[in-house]
């Protein structure tokens, strides 16, 4: 795709050797192959909850989830904890109008009583996890987000694992083969993008994790759950898989990528622009 398509690479390859995997290619069987040769790894599933959304702010991981797989999915393990908050975070959550009381009650702690440790313990705890699979590999929802936020809030280890963003196979993969599908009067695949929508000003179909696992009939209900937004990643990996299989032999249409890619283009530089901004300001705090 050339320079213009957007993986977040270099950003990820700040976050301590970061290797992520790339989807330069418009050929559904490139994937696959790519895919295929993770065979021998393990597969961790991943997700994190947050106090906000933007580091121009008070911000800590409130629960890690992960669930560990063989590459044909069948469970090894399972990691579920949420942290203690931290006295600036429980602060600012006493503002109930403030975007840290928000995210909490949008991914529900308080439904949570049971015991929780600090932080940093739990993330130091959750790289020892990680780490004692063989060849892990993270598969995650919105890679970049995730693995940032965790490298910049942990102060002692960081994950350095293989990393692979399911949002990324749907948004220049399955969402463009079911577009191609679609025009060709596919009934199935005209209902799942009636399911999607569209969203943004550049009216894109909706990629949202709950969106996607809608329009595949996977239970979304404990959305902004890490848990279980790590069962509904799992589950639409298997059921997008499932249709690019079926039709690996598509070329992906790159007018279907086009708005995708301008769309990334336009927050990466955003992003860049609200960084330097922070920085200026002196509340940047990605290392």
């Amino acid at each position: 795709m050339g320079k213009q398509f957007i993986t977040e690479a270099k950003r990820l390859q700040k976050l301590a050797g970061i290797k992520e995997t790339r989807f330069d290619t418009t050929q559904i069987k490139d994937l696959l192959n790519r895919i295929n040769s993770y065979s021998g790894k393990t597969f961790i599933w991943f997700d994190t909850e947050t106090s906000g959304f933007t580091f121009d702010r008070p911000l800590q991981i409130t629960q890690i989830a992960a669930i560990a797989t063989d590459s044909e999915g069948n469970k090894i393990g399972q990691f579920n904890e949420k942290a203690k908050l931290e006295p600036k975070i429980a602060k600012a959550a006493e503002d109930p109008e403030s975007g840290v009381s928000k995210a909490l009650q949008i991914n529900r702690y308080a439904d949570d009583t049971s015991i929780k440790r600090e932080q940093q313990i739990i993330l130091s705890d959750f790289v020892d996890w990680v780490n004692s699979f063989p060849n892990p590999i993270l598969l995650i929802y919105n890679t970049p987000f995730d693995m940032e936020v965790f490298n910049t809030v942990s102060k002692d280890k960081k994950l350095k694992s293989t990393t692979l963003d399911v949002m990324k196979i749907a948004q220049y993969f399955w969402i463009p083969l079911q577009q191609q599908l679609a025009e060709k009067g596919n009934g199935r695949s005209i209902e799942i993008l009636n399911k999607l929508g569209t969203s943004g000003s550049s009216n894109l179909v909706g990629s949202t994790l709950g969106k996607i696992a809608n329009s595949l009939g996977i239970d979304n209900s404990q959305a902004h759950d890490a848990f279980g937004d790590v069962i509904m990643t799992s589950g639409i990996y298997r059921e997008m898989l499932k249709d690019l299989e079926q039709h690996q032999d598509t070329e992906i249409d790159k007018e279907y990528r086009r708005g995708r890619i301008a769309a990334d283009l336009k927050f990466k530089r955003k992003d860049k622009e609200n960084r330097e901004r922070l920085k200026k300001l002196g509340n940047y705090t990605v290392k």
